[in-house]
């Protein structure tokens, strides 16, 4: 697959002989690059994801650079979507997860009355409420309760479980269609997510059930299980993402008002990679 051979040709020879191994790939000469990338590229058992999860920081930070992304973030999980993200798009998307700032810039006075009946979240231009400025206002729903530095890790957990399920939902509604390739596929077959580089995500851990849960006063465990159910289901990401949002200090009320919001941002569809929204 092209947007798999992209990263692989990246990869070190020690690195494709790891994957030829735990994959148990048939390849023709382990010695030489060419033969593993090739086994690896065509292989429904070497998932994309999967691979990048068990790399370090530092060496995620690498391949960004090589595919000629920004390389920054302390937490792996959004480093290794950045590169996804890049991957599907043939190098395309930038997926920098902005740093929330801790504090709001000061708005510019008004010089005229909006119009009345004007859509709350709507922009000047008529066109629906930036990403950044939707970020600023989860950022104003946590200042009060916690330091900057804390509420950022809240938000971008939250981010990327919302990137992971929009790619999830697209690829799981063409799985349901079965139109072409797709014809026969089970939606609900892991190994068809992460054939397509497309993170597997358990029903636990999809968008629409976190925001159906959202005004309930467990909505922390409930985040925090479906981090639990992703990381269960992709291996590779076991102990990178965030686990502590049912902790007593972390005001349930406001987390789902940011669930709430976060859920009216595109971010992993086709469509909003396109636009690179996060770029």
């Amino acid at each position: 697959m092209a947007t798999k051979r992209r990263v692989l040709e990246i990869l070190s020879l020690k690195e494709l002989q790891d994957i030829a191994a735990s994959c148990e790939l048939e390849v023709s000469d382990r010695r030489a690059r060419d033969p593993l990338i090739e086994a690896a590229a065509h292989s429904r058992k070497v998932s994309l994801p999967d691979v990048l999860g068990g790399y370090a920081r530092d060496r995620l930070k690498e391949i960004c650079r090589a595919l000629g992304l920004e390389d920054h973030g302390k937490e792996k999980a959004p480093i290794v979507a950045r590169i996804l993200g890049a991957s599907a798009d043939q190098g395309s998307l930038k997926l920098p997860f902005v740093d929330v700032p801790p504090e709001k810039p000061t708005e510019p006075k008004k010089t005229a009355k909006e119009p009345a009946g004007k859509r709350a979240g709507e922009n000047a231009q008529g066109g629906d409420l930036g990403f950044e400025a939707k970020l600023w206002l989860t950022a104003d729903k946590l200042r009060n309760n916690m330091d900057a530095a804390e509420y950022k890790h809240v938000v971008l957990g939250l981010i990327f479980l919302k990137y992971i399920s929009d790619a999830f939902e697209e690829m799981h509604g063409k799985l349901v269609a079965g139109l072409g390739d797709y014809a026969g596929s089970d939606p609900e077959d892991a190994d068809e997510y992460k054939a397509e580089n497309v993170f597997w995500v358990p029903r636990e851990a999809r968008w629409a059930h976190l925001q159906g849960s959202a005004k309930q006063p467990t909505i922390g465990k409930v985040v925090d299980d479906a981090m639990v159910a992703i990381e269960r289901d992709n291996p590779r990401l076991k102990g990178v993402l965030p686990k502590d949002y049912a902790r007593p200090a972390l005001d349930k009320h406001r987390l789902g008002e940011i669930i709430d919001l976060i859920g009216t941002i595109g971010l992993g569809s086709a469509q909003h990679r396109s636009k690179d929204i996060l770029g």
